[in-house]
């Protein structure tokens, strides 16, 4: 199956830097007197400030807020820069790689309307829809059935980035003529050069799930994106919450918390002095973990973790209920594995994995 792929940089054509400013890169320090070396911190970036100073002033934060400040903060947040999606980016998608894909796509909803008895007034809706890629060839490839296409009536794309909706604007081939824009100067409404179809934006799904018409729904890698919170299986016997702190050099928790967590290679976890920000674990248990995690949870190990995310499970439900009241059709992929999860949350930087701790918003986060 297709997922993110992460390709070294040198497959594009990239330099490598040398060994030696490689290693000088990782290896600056500032000496004290004594000699001994005190560790030189990342870049404190205006979002990294933000995120620092909420903790300062209010305690460690969920690791769902901190994911939703890093992907979507206007302060800095990753998604709001638009830049990530490509081979010169962080990660390729499916529909990067093949056109293939958008096409198989525009075949499963031309096959299912025919089985649906050829619904009137459809229209295509799209779940972060990344550059429009994916988009602009299910459109294409819907042209060759003139019959689903003449059904079609617009196309709702789900957006906030104002650097996507650009993007997403420029690969349908909107007409700037019939274009109305928001305040902040992005499309808002549109239409397409293929056959003169509307494109309207949303910042929420609640804003398309207002309308009648018959909804083809496509979410591609998008629930990987919403925010989870971590928790840990104690020696207690209780669940834990694992929060974001801040990490001074000293390595030091704040009251309420435990020392970090593990830092396992595979999770890309590993604490760095040069970091702002650590992993910690919550001594008794947190309002979200009464919350969130039922019965089933109880049959984990000590030490084991689970990451949970009820937005994903809020939108999902959304979705359903909305198309079938509207007897649409929905189509969701993603990858990972069909059982509970542990420790998959992890940052994506120049198609390698990354410490999501580091530098907030300069990366991709995902979980499985």
């Amino acid at each position: 199956m297709f997922r993110r792929l992460l390709l070294p940089r040198n497959s594009f054509g990239f330099r490598q830097p040398s060994t030696l400013l490689h290693r000088c890169a990782f290896s600056s320090r500032i000496y004290r007197p004594d000699g001994s070396a005190v560790p030189v911190k990342e870049e404190l970036t205006p979002l990294a400030k933000h995120i620092r100073d909420m903790i300062l002033a209010t305690g460690p934060i969920s690791v769902a807020k901190y994911m939703q400040l890093a992907l979507t903060s206007p302060i800095g947040g990753y998604y709001t820069k638009g830049q990530g999606i490509g081979r010169a980016g962080d990660f390729v998608t499916s529909p990067e790689i093949s056109q293939m894909f958008g096409e198989i796509m525009a075949v499963w909803f031309v096959l299912h309307w025919e089985m649906f008895g050829r619904p009137r007034d459809t229209v295509f809706v799209e779940l972060g829809p990344g550059r429009g890629t994916l988009m602009d060839d299910m459109l294409r490839a819907a042209q060759r059935f003139p019959q689903f296409y003449a059904a079609l009536k617009g196309v709702h794309l789900v957006e906030r980035s104002p650097e996507l909706r650009r993007e997403q604007f420029k690969k349908l081939n909107c007409q700037h003529e019939q274009t109305e824009m928001s305040n902040e100067q992005t499309p808002k409404r549109a239409v397409t050069s293929r056959g003169n179809l509307p494109v309207e934006w949303h910042d929420v799904l609640d804003e398309v799930c207002t309308k009648e018409a018959v909804p083809l729904v496509m979410a591609h890698e998008f629930f990987d994106a919403l925010p989870i919170y971590k928790f840990e299986r104690g020696v207690d016997d209780l669940w834990h919450e694992i929060l974001v702190d801040v990490h001074d050099s000293r390595g030091q928790a704040v009251e309420g918390s435990t020392a970090k967590l593990s830092n396992s290679p595979q999770s890309s976890m590993a604490l760095s002095d040069a970091q702002h920000f650590k992993l910690v674990r919550t001594r008794n248990v947190s309002a979200n973990a009464a919350l969130l995690l039922r019965d089933k949870h109880k049959s984990f190990s000590k030490g084991d973790q689970i990451e949970v995310s009820p937005e994903s499970a809020q939108v999902m439900t959304q979705l359903a209920k909305w198309i079938s009241a509207q007897n649409g059709m929905g189509l969701v992929v993603d990858y990972g594995q069909d059982w509970t999860q542990g420790d998959t949350f992890r940052g994506i930087k120049s198609h390698k994995f990354a410490n999501p701790l580091s530098s907030p918003g300069s990366m991709d986060l995902t979980a499985d």
